[in-house]
């Protein structure tokens, strides 16, 4: 996206990501009201609107009745949110996550690593070979690194250990842009089912006025 969308005072913006690994669907509740009938893994909303303040949060499974998450959230004036449900199959939490606001001064691409592996797994970052993030732990967001814009190379790795098990040789990262990196999926010596998401993020198109 590279429009922009004007804030108003009184509202907030929120978006959520399906990271439940094996997840059939999620349905989505806010206040009672339904809020996106049937997300898939590892797919986003949009970001929607909403007035800011105390917000009730359910999601069931896709054809279930059973409630799968259930929690009150607080959104701040002219803040903007990701709601990532991470777990597996229908075991889920929910990390909620504020972006920054953006600095229009600030040179080059910025972005910021977030981990929703369920396994809790600890990951050491590379971006064009030289380590920016070391030990990422599960729900932990990092703080954002500002780099050069252009083409670059992303790895992941389990921390502490040279292999890496995602890798992005051609991670387009555009000037004053920002952007969350989302590691998703599950992962084992048989079996490696991560990925990283790279959307741009609130704060790079929505305004505050």
């Amino acid at each position: 996206m590279e429009y922009n969308i004007r804030q108003e005072s009184g509202y907030a913006y929120i978006r959520f990501l399906n990271a439940v690994y094996g997840s059939p669907g999620i349905k989505i509740y806010v206040n009672g009201e339904i809020f996106y009938d049937n997300l898939q893994y590892p797919d986003f909303t949009e970001y929607i609107k909403v007035p800011s303040g105390s917000h009730l949060v359910e999601v069931y499974t896709v054809g279930s009745e059973n409630q799968s998450y259930k929690n009150e959230i607080m959104l701040l004036d002219s803040m903007i949110y990701t709601g990532s449900f991470t777990g597996i199959d229908t075991e889920m939490t929910m990390l909620l996550v504020g972006d920054e606001p953006r600095d229009v001064k600030a040179p080059g691409a910025h972005l910021r690593f977030i981990d929703l592996t369920p396994e809790g797994i600890d990951f050491d970052i590379y971006l064009d070979e030289e380590r920016i993030i070391t030990d990422l732990e599960f729900m932990e967001v990092s703080n954002y690194i500002s780099v050069n814009s252009g083409f670059h190379t992303l790895e992941v790795k389990i921390a502490g250990q040279s292999k890496s098990v995602i890798s992005h040789p051609q991670l387009l990262l555009k000037y004053a842009k920002y952007y969350a990196v989302y590691i998703v999926g599950t992962y084992t010596e048989e079996e490696n089912n991560l990925l990283v998401l790279i959307p741009l993020e609130g704060t790079t198109y929505i305004n505050f006025e």
